[in-house]
């Protein structure tokens, strides 16, 4: 699994970073952003190069969530009407998903191997988890209540997220199948459950709580098990997991996200960039880990990269010529390319980084 989105509200946010940009089920909604870049920055080494995404013919903005083993990657976009559209972006053109269901919002958040990609679309009302398949848009239903999201897939077209069950208060983590369609993975003893991430063998992780109300992460194989929480910390989210077990997410520690690792049965706190919170959001099968941090004395976020026991601002590991900011990356592959969004030109687009070979 190599994209995490989290992601959460609409009036029920269910919050996964702290990106100055607004965020609707734990994404950023795009062009709601009014985002600082600094003036100056400290240039590593031009370990990246950086390609603009760009937007849907008459939209302005656009967002990159996820992406495969190829570098096909998914996201959303604003449409010429100012209505946000998912859209698929291969070999340098981004295709619009839409809504074949209305003619308002849609949402890409995860995309597998063979170019499926799952999000969530209004459909009557209601937002509803969709897969995008050969071209066409399947309803993945609900729980028993009106709204459900999907945030991530695998090469089974299998697929997770969370959905509200009947009575419309609680929403539960579900997984979907073609064979078997929607269904509940429970809690781990508490009311509420979302998941974030799946693995090529179907192991899912998110987040639930609790008897005593505490948001924990947890690993699903079966059964839900309860991964925890940092030493000191008061809750955990897993967003995504790694062909080896290794989980990218954050905890709360002294009131605010930290990004995280576990591994082995232990959690390890990555830092920031010199601010109070950072989350990662995704990990690839070497172990790097991406996402988003706050800088020193400021609110702005720089999207980072762990490896090797550092964190590491990616905007130090591109062109400054290019007139990038990267503010938040929510994918890695394996081949070490990341996506996410930052500020080009006073606009939010997506990013593609991929590495510069010497």
């Amino acid at each position: 699994m190599f994209t995490a989105i989290t992601r959460l509200t609409h009036s029920r946010r269910w919050k996964r970073g702290s990106t100055k940009a607004r965020r609707e089920n734990g994404v950023p909604v795009i062009g709601a952003a009014t985002v600082e870049c600094l003036e100056s920055r400290t240039l590593l080494s031009v370990t990246y190069k950086v390609l603009d995404l760009g937007v849907l013919p008459g939209g302005t903005t656009s967002a990159a969530y996820g992406l495969n083993q190829a570098g096909a990657v998914v996201g959303n976009a604003t449409a010429a009407n100012g209505v946000t559209h998912g859209f698929k972006f291969i070999s340098g053109k981004m295709t619009d998903l839409g809504n074949p269901l209305s003619s308002v919002v849609s949402h890409g958040y995860a995309i597998n191997a063979k170019g499926d990609v799952t999000g969530e679309a209004v459909i009557g009302k209601y937002d509803h988890a969709v897969l995008f398949s050969n071209g066409v848009m399947h309803d993945l239903g609900t729980l028993g209540g009106n709204s459900s999201f999907a945030y991530a897939i695998n090469d089974s077209q299998t697929v997770v997220g969370g959905s509200y069950i009947a009575g419309n208060t609680v929403v539960h983590a579900f997984i979907w199948t073609p064979a078997r369609g929607m269904k509940d993975l429970g809690t781990l003893g508490g009311g509420f459950s979302l998941a974030y991430g799946i693995t090529a063998a179907g192991k899912i992780v998110g987040y639930s709580t609790n008897p005593h109300g505490q948001n924990h992460a947890f690993l699903f194989d079966g059964a839900m098990h309860d991964l925890g929480v940092l030493a000191g910390a008061t809750r955990s989210i897993a967003y995504a997991m790694n062909v080896f077990g290794q989980i990218a997410g954050s905890a709360k520690v002294a009131g605010n996200e930290h990004a995280v690792l576990y591994a082995a049965g232990k959690y390890s706190d990555l830092g920031t960039l010199g601010g109070i919170s950072s989350s990662a959001y995704a990990i690839n099968d070497s172990g790097t880990l991406v996402g988003e941090s706050t800088l020193r004395n400021s609110t702005t976020t720089h999207a980072f990269e762990y490896r090797g026991g550092k964190m590491y601002d990616l905007n130090q590991e591109i062109d400054p010529a290019a007139g990038w900011t990267l503010l938040d990356a929510s994918g890695v592959n394996n081949a070490g390319q990341i996506v996410g969004l930052g500020m080009i030109h006073g606009k939010i687009h997506g990013f593609l980084l991929t590495k510069i070979l010497v």
